[in-house]
């Protein structure tokens, strides 16, 4: 028996970069408050930080100056809207959030996908029919000055007859784009 997965998405975030010159109003945003403490880089300074009303067991409530403040919407099993805060380091932040769909499948789903095919053939050349034995999907192989290129498409549907996730991002993507086109307020 296969197992069965699917792809789902959370809904959106809404970002704030924390500034110095934006943390008053971050603050009043997130409805946290701006607090100091003392410099762990600067002996004497006071740096400026926003607390933030994080759920309870959050590791990071302290926003400072270059980390980022998310706000996700969320809906509770007693069909209520629900407001969440999240704070993020820079360097996360940039590494795992995007601006659409489709970038963050292909930094993140297609950046695994590649991975595999270079574990798979360690580095080493093979032909496209040893890779489509050991892969699922279709393959596209060019040689360009000597070496072999390999591409992985995915199919566009799983074998149990469901959408892959390439075609779910392509059809978002789609459908994103058709109603920008309408002029459709709802659009996503």
């Amino acid at each position: 028996m296969t197992l069965q997965t699917n792809f789902y998405f959370l809904s959106p975030v809404e970002v704030v970069k924390v500034t110095p010159k934006n943390i008053e109003e971050v603050a009043e945003w997130c409805g946290g408050k701006v607090a100091e403490t003392e410099s762990r880089r600067v002996e004497g300074r006071m740096d400026k930080y926003v607390w933030v009303p994080t759920p309870k067991g959050t590791a990071i409530s302290w926003a400072f100056p270059g980390m980022f403040i998310t706000k996700r919407v969320v809906i509770t099993e007693k069909d209520e809207i629900k407001v969440t805060f999240s704070v993020f380091r820079k360097d996360y932040f940039k590494a795992n959030f995007f601006q659409s769909p489709e970038v963050a499948v292909d930094k993140t789903w297609e950046r695994q996908a590649r991975a595999a095919i270079t574990n798979i053939t360690n580095g080493k050349i093979v032909t496209p029919k040893d890779l489509k034995e050991q892969l699922t999907g279709q393959i596209k192989d060019d040689v360009a000055e000597g070496s072999l290129i390999v591409e992985f498409k995915p199919p566009k549907t799983e074998p149990n007859g469901l959408m892959s996730m390439v075609a779910q991002r392509e059809a978002i993507v789609e459908s994103a784009v058709e109603k920008a086109a309408a002029g459709d307020p709802d659009r996503p």
